[in-house]
């Protein structure tokens, strides 16, 4: 659901690529977020065949909650850190940051 958030829709083959996981496993966890009203399924404007999976307002509502709490959480763990750790960690954000946005190893595909 947060890449479907970050990134927009898109067709459950690849979700089940940059996922890492098989496209029945992403076909069968879509149906269970759709039934949940979490995530609907649209026409593909580029492909008559295809449908692509979008975040539905509760879906969004329930990425930005647990996003929400979790910033909380670390945010009371770095609290308890001196601050030369802390610098330490800050200074790594950005490479942590591209490091979360790049593709499964060919291994895990």
């Amino acid at each position: 659901m947060a890449r479907l958030a970050d990134d927009g829709p898109a067709r459950i083959s690849g979700l089940a690529r940059l996922e890492g996981v098989t496209q029945p496993a992403m076909t069968g966890l879509v149906n269970r977020l759709e039934a949940e009203g979490k995530v609907r399924r649209d026409p593909d404007p580029t492909d008559a065949r295809a449908t692509l999976v979008g975040l539905t307002g509760a879906g969004r509502a329930m990425v930005a909650e647990r996003r929400a709490e979790r910033t909380r959480l670390l945010a009371a763990q770095l609290a308890q850190l001196d601050p030369a750790d802390q610098e330490a960690l800050l200074a790594a954000g950005p490479a942590m940051a591209r490091l979360a946005q790049l593709p499964p190893p060919a291994s895990l595909r």
